[in-house]
């Protein structure tokens, strides 16, 4: 009986001590333990643990998920070696109490777990040792995921808090750890001044880890992060440098990111050049993000590390092929022409899958296998992946049901595209609907796809005979999905979440009509900024371009827009440009082109090169083309007697204005203007344009015929186009001038 009361005293003793088996994991499988071990492990294997700090508390929260698993020989061996490291580690002692508590093997003999519980509370006395446990708990609890981010920041706030009453305590592990969770957290859209501080507090947190010159590895992941928050941070507010160190308010989201480039050189981190990559593709710069990944890749030999090369490759791949097929009749097979490309993206999904059970790489390299038409292996594949899942004991986790889920679309699909007998679609229609009975916690947005994708690609304008049972007709079909999703979306109060759901379904069904009035009903109701890009994408899709326009407008003059979203503002205006100069209508075409090169040079001071390229396009009437020629020429006479160089060695900044002044002159012949007045111009600057126009890098022979033809009446051009007067204006030219014209704008813009 004593005993009892013994041990009961001792649980309560260790209860009070910071350690791994005191964490507040609730609900934690098996499964999720083994999961988080063995990504802890690969983390290990990659080296990513280089400080005696970092190696200790790798190996504590490795005793508590050993333990879990029901692994005691590991768990023991692991805190060992925690113990090893630093004997005088509060976490490592109170896990050494608990494991022989938790065996229960003595119980008589309770001397050893008292003893070490002695030691454990003498050594919480001790300020520093005690701030170190607090702040191994926070990391431990943020390891768990983002359900316990709220866990971790009391208890990095405890340790913030105890650290002001101690300099002594200066560990940038602990800073890292806790500026990384509040940037995190800050994912989502934040309002009031809350959000502001917890900005500021996560930009000090990591601006002391990136200043601090003995850790490139914790430097160089400080800095992108930091490249991180300042992106975050200024879709949402406009001054968001105010939120930054003094020292660093000078500096963008590129500046930040190449210090982070520099110092990743230094040590190649695996988390830091896959942060860097991940910047290259914001920026559009594919062919560098993907050289990074494959750097990341030679590092270390990760699944993690294959599995982003491949998604890479795959993304850029789809594009090029969709690109080549656009405007055929028939698609051809990405395969038939590109074997080497499609060999090296399956051999790095394989790589990815060999290294680990990686369902996520498995699932991309099946849906890979689907666009390239290769619908057998990809079948194979997702076979494969649901008898793996289907294979584990436990419920399957919410990120593994949406890959059965997605396997279970795909592989219907797949039989779709090999056969449209009556057997093949009745099979995949059993698919659909167990992938709709698997997805019942998903959002309905996606319940509604899923079940108008399984109506449409698994019918067939034929009739489908099943046991002597004729199946309706597509639009029949299509009828019956549409009205059973209106019944789900309609059965409770209109609400911002229902409109959206509906808008999703309206799209699904191309009803753009309605697309366009629950838009409107939508941002009637007040969108944060990404919302309000989202909700001009549909407009614009929809054909309704001054709607559209509209609220990108508002957030250019609001400083407000997404940096993801450059390059579709840039477009969008483009393309309404070409929609008002097909109705005549050139002052708003020269509005929307001048809003185009707003939007291109918004977060650049503009050179000489991009303020001649406003004064180029931003026309509004004819005569302004007569005017900023002159002016024009009057900048390249300026730069030719000064020795300007841009950037770009061996690139002379004068080589870049005779560029664009050719490009101007294309402009203005394309744009239709008759009327241009040749005698405000000298002829010699005028035939300098002249052979500036045939050396045009698009379609150069229609442009050296429409140059011709438009001002062979007024300027004597045989000299300088001796076949000009042997080429003829086609119909085809005439009929795709504005087509031209729309590609000139865009390779002008967006490069």
């Amino acid at each position: 009986m004593a005993t009892n009361i013994t041990m009961d005293t001792l649980l309560h003793k260790l209860e009070e001590i910071p350690c791994s088996f005191t964490l507040k994991i609730k609900g934690l499988t098996q499964r999720q333990a083994k999961e988080l071990l063995n990504k802890l492990q690969r983390e290990y294997e990659c080296q990513e643990y280089d400080y005696p700090e970092e190696q200790r508390r790798y190996f504590n929260l490795m005793t508590y998920l050993h333990y879990v698993c029901r692994q005691l020989k590991e768990a023991s061996s692991c805190n060992k070696e925690a113990l090893k490291m630093d004997p005088e580690c509060i976490v490592s002692l109170a896990n050494q109490a608990w494991i022989s508590y938790l065996e229960r093997s003595r119980y008589e003999d309770c001397q050893e777990i008292e003893t070490i519980i002695s030691k454990a509370s003498i050594l919480s006395l001790n300020r520093i040792k005690h701030i170190e446990a607090r702040a191994e708990i926070a990391y431990s609890y943020a390891r768990f995921g983002i359900k316990y981010y709220k866990e971790a920041a009391k208890w990095y706030q405890h340790v913030l808090d105890e650290v002001k009453e101690n300099d002594k305590v200066s560990s940038f592990l602990w800073q890292y750890g806790y500026g990384l969770l509040i940037r995190r957290n800050l994912r989502f859209h934040g309002k009031g001044k809350e959000y502001e501080i917890e900005v500021q507090r996560a930009a000090d947190l990591l601006y002391n880890v990136a200043k601090q010159d003995y850790t490139f590895r914790f430097k160089a992941r400080a800095w992108a992060e930091l490249g991180n928050l300042s992106y975050l941070v200024k879709r949402y507010r406009k001054n968001w440098q105010k939120f930054f160190p003094k020292e660093i308010q000078h500096l963008c989201e590129d500046d930040m990111f190449l210090i982070a480039a520099e110092n990743i050189k230094k040590v190649n981190d695996i988390p830091a050049l896959e942060h860097y990559a991940n910047f290259l593709k914001r920026r559009l710069q594919n062919k560098e993000c993907a050289q990074i990944l494959q750097q990341s890749v030679l590092v270390k030999e990760t699944s993690r590390a294959y599995q982003w090369l491949a998604q890479h490759k795959m993304t850029m791949f789809l594009h090029k092929i969709k690109r080549m097929n656009k405007g055929r009749k028939e698609e051809r097979p990405a395969c038939i022409d590109y074997c080497e490309e499609v060999r090296e993206i399956l051999s790095d999904y394989d790589s990815a899958i060999k290294l680990q059970q990686n369902y996520a790489a498995m699932e991309c390299k099946g849906k890979f296998l689907y666009h390239i038409g290769q619908f057998k292996d990809a079948i194979d594949v997702f076979q494969n992946i649901h008898s793996l899942l289907q294979s584990t004991d436990t419920q399957p986790e919410r990120f593994d049901r949406i890959i059965r889920v997605f396997c279970q679309i795909y592989h219907a699909k797949c039989l779709v595209g090999l056969s449209r007998d009556a057997s093949s679609i009745i099979q995949a229609k059993d698919l659909f609907r167990t992938a709709i009975e698997m997805s019942f916690d998903l959002q309905r947005t996606r319940l509604a796809e899923i079940e108008f994708e399984s109506y449409r690609i698994t019918s067939n304008d034929d009739y489908i005979r099943r046991d002597d049972d004729k199946l309706p007709r597509m639009t029949e079909l299509q009828t019956v999905a549409i009205e059973e999703m209106k019944l789900i979306l309609h059965d409770g109060e209109q609400t911002k979440e229902s409109m959206f759901e509906e808008l999703a379904l309206c799209k699904l069904v191309k009803d753009e009509d309605r697309v366009i009035e629950l838009c409107t009903e939508i941002t009637a109701t007040g969108i944060d900024p990404e919302t309000q890009i989202d909700i001009a994408k549909e407009l614009i899709q929809c054909k309704d371009f001054d709607k559209g326009l509209f609220l990108l407008k508002q957030l250019i003059i609001c400083d407000q827009l997404p940096m993801q979203a450059k390059s579709f503002a840039i477009r969008a205006q483009v393309d309404g440009a070409m929609k008002s100069l097909i109705e005549n209508d050139y002052i708003l075409t020269g509005t929307r082109l001048r809003d185009a090169f707003y939007v291109r040079f918004l977060d650049q001071v503009p050179t000489d090169r991009d303020m001649l390229h406003v004064i180029f396009v931003a026309h509004e009437c004819n005569k302004d083309i007569t005017w900023k020629l002159q002016q024009a020429f009057e900048e390249l006479t300026k730069l030719n007697s000064t020795s300007c160089f841009d950037a770009t060695p061996g690139t002379s900044k004068l080589d870049n204005l005779e560029d664009n002044l050719q490009k101007c002159y294309v402009i203005a012949v394309l744009m239709d203007i008759t009327d241009l007045i040749i005698d405000d111009i000298e002829t010699d600057v005028f035939k300098k344009s002249i052979r500036m126009a045939q050396c045009t890098q698009m379609k150069h022979n229609r442009s050296k015929s429409l140059v011709a033809i438009q001002l062979s009446e007024q300027v004597e051009i045989s000299s300088i186009l001796p076949d000009a007067r042997h080429v003829q204006l086609g119909n085809e030219f005439q009929q795709n001038k504005t087509i031209f014209l729309h590609d000139f704008f865009l390779q002008a813009l967006l490069n």
